[in-house]
């Protein structure tokens, strides 16, 4: 077959007529989703599934048919029941009774073996087709003809349910284009990171990526109030980095940030104890200066009453609101379960640089109730964030926020489910604006079930160096007389500098039409930034008072950064792909694996619907799958004597 079966085209067919007859033979009327189109009414009552052995069936039965008998008069038999001379259109209105999705194809494709083909003429006799005709014909009028014919049809001689010889296979095409989860570049970390990684995973036996980027995430939010990367003259920036893992609850991303924001929690609890004096004096001075206020209020109240001017004390006042104390700047630095307007305040008023650290992306990619006005405004602050860029936040019940120059962070672990959601209620902005390409996203393969009891280690020698080192990066930071950060330009060496630009070019080769990044060029636009920056907090990392970032840290960064973007075009191609796609790709992997460890090339169907992936536990699941992978050449139903089912894999997807 050359029709391509998508999930757009099983729409009418699989999902909205209920399925609850067996994948073979003919099935009794099906209900009808309301969904459906007034004019497919009558045909979907009595519609004939479109499974890929009824799709066969009709195929079979169309070689015995003649593409090139007359136009016709619309039967296959006159009114005495002789069969008509002239039936082709006949036969496609015959097709078009079934409502497939694929059948104008099948049509087309058998009367383009006419020599009075015409393309035009065909789409007319398809497009005159009336469903609401007293007497339409249907398909049994064009089996009836074949079998009149010579065609023979039963579930163990049709081309799809017998069992077929290598020979007849034809070459199994790809499911469009595939690039498979690639293993996390564990050793181009710096050794220190590393060493802390491996001591985390091997406990927690959570996916490597997930650590490894929970552990970068965290030298992230240490690092950024004290460091800007310039990449070259006019490109300079926040080093600060925002992640997203995919990944299914249960995943103890929790478990792996506790082990890494140790020192996060600690420098927060340690601002609070060093700055209680500070609090106390301001909170005296605050008094202090209220008292006066109010004293100079109930003086301007008097002299009014009494009909005297009140100028000067108005004066006077206004002078000493600009008096009134501030409070001081005491870092806040770690959220793990905030509002966005919280974030916000806490940005403008306490201090310029936070993290959020949540297994609970609602911040970033919107709560449950949260409106697409509101997910929006919170996709535009964040991307200022990132970008380090003044940021004004209006509010209608109280005062505004300015937030200067902000510093930011995100660390955050979502189901698919949510993205989905998110891409939908943003529209396209949240891609065409750049948003989700600011993250370095993964979508780690689940270790759950394997994840076997451990005792916890009496001793973390390198997680305790780790936080030693993320400590000493925030006691280091400096402040200037306002109380707020005052951050170190770091630059490229001159082989470090060549080695991004070098990086940057590659990706730019990528992005023209047809090459391997053209489809996620906003991810691969944001590409060289993200190296510059894990650059950057790799140095700051390993090197004491050194402002040129060096060779191996860009070529380490680089590596890092390359996974995430491979991950990136997995995950939004997994995202913008069809259902049944997605479930043919889930099920071509499994039949293969089976087949390849059992020294087999088939397997039965219900087998696949007790033992197989969990999606595909379901007929009309395993059903779209099927009718994928059948048009591929990818796999086949069969059936015995007996009429039980099978799948069979084509022998060149499998191992020799």
């Amino acid at each position: 077959m050359t029709n391509y079966v998508t999930s757009t085209m099983l729409e009418n067919v699989i999902r909205d007529l209920a399925a609850n007859d067996d994948f073979f033979g003919i099935t009794k009327p099906r209900l009808v989703s309301k969904t459906l189109p007034a004019s497919s009414f009558v045909s979907a009552i009595s519609a004939t599934p479109e499974t890929p052995e009824n799709i066969s069936k009709l195929h079979s039965a169309l070689e015995y048919l003649d593409p090139n008998s007359g136009y016709g008069s619309c039967r296959m038999y006159d009114l005495s029941g002789e069969p008509e001379t002239d039936y082709w259109v006949a036969a496609v209105w015959a097709i078009r009774s079934l409502n497939w999705n694929c059948g104008e194809a099948i049509a087309r494709e058998w009367s383009k073996q006419s020599y009075k083909y015409d393309d035009e003429a065909f789409d007319k006799a398809w497009s005159d087709f009336n469903p609401n005709h007293s007497n339409p014909i249907g398909i049994g009028s064009l089996y009836k003809r074949a079998q009149d014919n010579g065609w023979i049809w039963n579930s163990t001689n049709s081309s799809i349910s017998q069992s077929t010889n290598e020979s007849d296979w034809g070459e199994p095409i790809e499911i469009g284009v595939t690039n498979e989860l690639q293993p996390y570049p564990k050793h181009q970390l710096p050794a220190p990171i590393k060493a802390a990684v491996d001591e985390v995973q091997d406990f927690v036996q959570a996916p490597y990526g997930m650590v490894a980027t929970a552990a970068i995430s965290a030298i992230s939010l240490a690092a950024q109030s004290s460091f800007d990367v310039r990449r070259t003259h006019g490109l300079e920036g926040p080093v600060g980095t925002y992640a997203l893992t995919i990944a299914d609850s249960g995943e103890r991303k929790s478990s792996i940030d506790n082990h890494f924001t140790k020192a996060l929690q600690q420098f927060e609890s340690d601002q609070i104890v060093l700055n209680t004096p500070k609090l106390d004096q301001y909170e005296t001075d605050l008094a202090s200066w209220t008292a006066i206020r109010d004293g100079k209020l109930m003086q301007i109240k008097a002299e009014a009453k009494k009909g005297r001017p009140t100028q000067l004390l108005k004066q006077d006042l206004f002078n000493h609101q600009q008096l009134k104390p501030t409070p001081p700047k005491i870092p806040r630095i770690l959220f793990t379960d905030t509002t966005p307007e919280a974030l916000q305040a806490s940005l403008a008023n306490k201090w310029p640089s936070a993290g959020v650290f949540s297994s609970e992306a609602g911040l970033v990619l919107g709560s449950h109730g949260m409106s697409a006005d509101s997910a929006l405004r919170n996709l535009a602050f964040l991307n200022q964030a990132w970008d380090g860029k003044t940021f004004q936040v209006d509010r209608k019940t109280s005062d505004s926020l300015i937030i200067k120059d902000p510093r930011m962070t995100v660390s955050l672990q979502t189901q698919s489910a949510a993205v989905k959601n998110f891409i939908k209620k943003t529209g396209e902005l949240a891609r065409g604006t750049g948003f989700l390409a600011r993250f370095l996203v993964c979508e780690p393969k689940s270790t759950q079930g394997t994840r076997f009891f451990k005792e916890a280690p009496e001793q973390w020698p390198e997680v305790n160096k780790f936080n030693h080192r993320v400590l000493q990066l925030l006691n280091n930071q400096t402040v200037d007389e306002d109380g707020l950060p005052i951050r170190t330009m770091l630059k490229f060496d001159n082989d470090a500098k060549q080695a991004w630009i070098k990086f940057s070019d590659k990706i730019e080769e990528q992005l023209s039409d047809g090459e391997f990044l053209s489809d996620i060029r906003d991810v691969a636009s944001k590409c060289a930034d993200n190296v510059a920056r894990v650059s950057a907090l790799f140095h700051v990392f390993e090197k004491d008072n050194e402002p040129q970032i060096g060779f191996e840290h860009v070529e380490q960064a680089s590596a890092i950064v390359s996974w995430h973007l491979l991950e990136a075009k997995r995950i939004y191609r997994d995202l913008d792909e069809p259902e049944d796609v997605k479930l043919a790709r889930t099920l071509d992997k499994w039949l293969i694996d089976h087949c390849n460890a059992n020294k087999t090339d088939q397997i039965g169907r219900n087998k696949v619907l007790q033992n197989g992936p969990y999606s595909l536990r379901s007929k009309s699941a395993l059903d779209q799958a099927m009718l994928v992978l059948v048009d591929l050449n990818r796999a086949n139903v069969t059936a015995d004597q007996t009429g039980k089912s099978f799948i069979e894999v084509n022998p060149a997807l499998l191992a020799s």
